[in-house]
C-alpha cells in the first residue's frame, strides 16, 4: 500500500476519533475548564515520550517566537474551554457546527491581520455564516434558546482561527507535535489554579473518561493527524477533517438522543459546504503563488 493511501486511512481514523471530543463535555460531570485541565494533564506524558523518541525537541529560537507560542497557547486554551462550555450549554451538534466555522472566520480575519485586500468571496462567506447562525438560533432544547451556546462556540472558533493565523509564522521552524506539547503545557499552567481542586473530587468513571480524552482524543489523534499531512495536501486533510461534523452529529444522536431539527441540518450543511469551498479555493490560490 502506498504511503499516501496509508495516510488517507490514518487521517480518516484521526478525524473519526477527534469527532468524539465534544461528547466528553456531556459524558464527564465536571466544568469545562476542569475537563480541559485533566485531559491536558494526561496528554502531556504521551506527547513528551513522542518528542523524546523522535528527537523533535528544539529550543525556542527568538523572543518573538516565544511570544507567538505564548499567545497561541492562551488562545488554544480559551478555545478548548469555551468549546466544551458551548456544548454543555447547548448540544454537541451545535457546538461542533459553530466550531467548524473557523475556516470562514479565518478568511475574514486574515486579510485584516496581514493587511491584504478582501476578496468578494470573503463577503459572501461572511453572509453565509450569518445566515447559518440565524438558522442555528432557531433551534431550541427543551424549549430553551441555545443562543448563548452558539455565541460561545463562535468565540471558540475565533480563538482557534486566530491561533492558526498567528502560529503560521513559525510552524515550519518547529515540529507541530513539539509546538502542541508546549501549548498543552501552558494550558495546564493556566488552568491549574482553577482546575486542580475539582479534578481531585471526581469519580473513578470521570477520571477514566478524562484519561481517554487526553491520551486518545488529544494526543493519539493529533499525532495521527500530523503524520498524515506528510504526504497529503492541506486541502485534502481539511476536507476530511470537516467530516468530523457528520460523525459528531451522528454520535450525539446515538449516545444522547439529541434532536436533529431542520435548523441544525440546514445550518450544518451551509457551514460545512462553505468551509470545504474555502479550503479548496485557498489551496488553489496558494498553488498559483508557489508556481
Amino acid at each position: 500500500m502506498q504511503e499516501t493511501s496509508k495516510n488517507l486511512i490514518v487521517i480518516n481514523i484521526a478525524s473519526f476519533i477527534m469527532s468524539f471530543s465534544g461528547l466528553f463535555a456531556k459524558w464527564i460531570s465536571l466544568e469545562s475548564y476542569g475537563i480541559i485541565f485533566g485531559r491536558s494533564l494526561t496528554a502531556l506524558p504521551v506527547l513528551c515520550i513522542v518528542c523524546f523518541m523522535f528527537n523533535i525537541i528544539k529550543p525556542i529560537q527568538t523572543k518573538r517566537h516565544m511570544l507567538i507560542i505564548a499567545i497561541s497557547s492562551i488562545l488554544i486554551t480559551i478555545h478548548w474551554v469555551l468549546f466544551y462550555m458551548a456544548i454543555q450549554l447547548s448540544s454537541v451538534a451545535v457546538g461542533v457546527i459553530a466550531l467548524l466555522s473557523y475556516p470562514l472566520i479565518s478568511s475574514i480575519l486574515e486579510p485584516l491581520l496581514t493587511k491584504t485586500p478582501y476578496k468578494i468571496r470573503c463577503l459572501i462567506e461572511s453572509s453565509v455564516l450569518i445566515i447559518s447562525i440565524a438558522l442555528l438560533s432557531g433551534h431550541t432544547i427543551n424549549g430553551d434558546s441555545i443562543y448563548f451556546g452558539i455565541m460561545l462556540g463562535l468565540i471558540a472558533a475565533t480563538c482557534f482561527a486566530l491561533r492558526n493565523i498567528i502560529i503560521k509564522e513559525i510552524v515550519n521552524e518547529y515540529s507541530p507535535i513539539w509546538l502542541m506539547l508546549i501549548q498543552i503545557g501552558v494550558s495546564v499552567i493556566i488552568l491549574a489554579p482553577i482546575g486542580i481542586v475539582p479534578l481531585m473530587a471526581i469519580s473513578a468513571k470521570d477520571a477514566l473518561l478524562i484519561a481517554v480524552a487526553g491520551i486518545i482524543v488529544v494526543a493519539l489523534s493529533h499525532i495521527m493527524f500530523i503524520q498524515s499531512m506528510k504526504t497529503l495536501y492541506a486541502t485534502t486533510v481539511g476536507i476530511i477533517a470537516s467530516l468530523q461534523l457528520v460523525y459528531a452529529i451522528i454520535a450525539s444522536w446515538w449516545f444522547f438522543n439529541e434532536t436533529l431539527s431542520i435548523n441544525i441540518l440546514l445550518g450544518g450543511i451551509l457551514i460545512l459546504s462553505v468551509s470545504i469551498f474555502e479550503q479548496i479555493k485557498g489551496y488553489k490560490e496558494n498553488t498559483k503563488l508557489v508556481s
